[in-house]
């Protein structure tokens, strides 16, 4: 059985893919900076960062995941990178807008707004934007 982070993270890997954006497949990993540099297309990569678990009873934990969203793109025009802002502006609000079926099990919260990183761009004509995303439920 996987752990329950990592299978948080394939959840929210899903409701990406789920999106269907065209060119856009998310992947799960734990972000090297050897694989940043050797970026060519676009690439998503959802990468699992932190888990709070508190017990609230014999029974039951209350459980908090934080899970990283990134997004990049080798980019050398303007359009190319307005089309990159646009795919992760609606990765955003499709997170944004999603709930699970059983609301009083887990939640999702996009925690902060985008991240873009300028200085990528600037220095190695990479697109990187990141969106932080907790997910709070409980378990028994």
């Amino acid at each position: 059985m996987a752990a329950p982070l990592i299978t948080i993270t394939e959840e929210v890997k899903d409701i990406v893919d789920d999106l269907s954006i065209t060119g856009v497949t998310p992947e799960r990993v734990y972000i090297h900076h050897d694989r940043i540099q050797s970026i060519t297309g676009t690439v998503v990569w959802v990468q699992p960062i932190e888990q709070t678990i508190t017990n609230l009873s014999r029974a039951k934990d209350k459980a908090e995941y934080v899970i990283d969203v990134a997004i990049f793109s080798k980019c050398l025009t303007d359009s190319a990178i307005d089309s990159m802002v646009d795919i992760a502006d609606e990765i955003y609000l499709g997170l944004r807008r999603y709930t699970y079926d059983n609301a009083d099990e887990k939640t999702l919260i996009v925690e902060t707004p985008m991240i873009y990183s300028p200085d990528y761009l600037s220095t190695k004509n990479l697109f990187a934007a990141i969106i932080t995303v907790r997910i709070i439920g409980t378990r028994e």
